[in-house]
């Protein structure tokens, strides 16, 4: 039986973060810098931390600074934290071995006392595929039959041959990002919870009762979360209006607070708050989100 999730709060919504690995201006933060945000995170009540999967970086794309391994940074994350949830967001399935995918989730388990929360995504960047050699138009078959490897390697510690997987652990959540490719039904039917894209309101609304329908169609009663991302470029004053900014909102903290309170009331169980492309030190804004917002949602 899955234990509880992390990422549901009763009567409320959980907040995440995006850890960033890079500055403003594309420069990677010390490794130093990033663990410590990651512990003020933990220290002040964020339920989760988590990471991008972003194999290559090519010019068509906006992501800035280099990214490091997810499973590499995680295990990282889980020696210096002791508490917190660590989370794919999402290993870029089609492009890694499902069985080496499972390798390094079972050891992550181990190394964090079962922390883990597993996101796994099809990607969709044609130069990453052309570069690994696989072909982009098969990404929703690599991603359903990886999805099915990973649940059956994991529960079993076997993998089909027989030969054993370790270290032995109870399996993670496993987590669809985004579509992967799917149906809404396959993923309420398949993942453990579904990490999801910003949207409008009375879009994302839509898409967490359509989310909600078919978890219930299933009978067995066991909740799974409905969790978005937001980048966030939030300004020096609290009292900012909210405007519209790359795949989020440039804003001031009472704005962000009544988003968050608009996602809850929608049923947004858990918002993945990513600071990395905002015009502020990352540092600074994960401490004052860390000092002024996060208690408000966690009481």
């Amino acid at each position: 039986m899955m234990p509880p999730s992390p990422l549901l709060r009763a009567g409320g919504i959980s907040l995440g973060l995006m850890v960033p690995t890079a500055t403003p201006s594309g420069e990677l933060l010390s490794a130093e810098a990033m663990l410590r945000m990651a512990t003020i995170a933990e220290d002040d009540g964020f339920a989760a931390l988590w990471t991008r999967d972003v194999p290559l970086i090519h010019p068509d794309y906006p992501d800035r600074g280099p990214f490091l391994d997810p499973f590499v940074w995680l295990g990282a994350l889980a020696a210096r934290t002791s508490r917190i949830a660590l989370g794919t967001a999402g290993a870029v399935l089609p492009l890694r071995h499902p069985l080496h995918v499972a390798k390094a989730a079972a050891s992550l388990q181990a190394l964090s006392g079962g922390r883990l929360l597993l996101g796994l995504a099809s990607g969709d960047r044609p130069p990453e595929y052309a570069a690994f050699g696989v072909n982009r138009g098969d990404r929703a078959v690599l991603f359903r039959d990886g999805f099915a490897s990973i649940r059956a390697a994991l529960g079993t510690a076997h993998a089909p041959d027989g030969a054993l997987l370790t270290p032995a652990v109870q399996p993670p959540p496993l987590l669809a990002v985004g579509s992967g490719g799917q149906t809404v039904q396959w993923l309420a039917a398949n993942a453990d919870g579904w990490l999801s894209y910003a949207r409008d309101l009375a879009s994302q609304r839509d898409i967490v009762g359509l989310w909600r329908r078919y978890v219930a169609e299933r009978g067995d009663g066991d909740p799974k979360p409905f969790a978005q991302a937001l980048n966030i470029d939030l300004q020096d004053d609290p009292a900012a209006p909210s405007t519209a900014a790359e795949f989020g909102l440039r804003l001031g903290r009472h704005a962000l607070t009544r988003h968050i309170l608009d996602l809850q009331s929608i049923g947004v169980d858990h918002l993945m708050l990513n600071p990395a492309r905002g015009r502020r030190p990352a540092a600074e804004v994960v401490e004052e989100l860390a000092a002024e917002l996060v208690p408000l949602f966690t009481a």
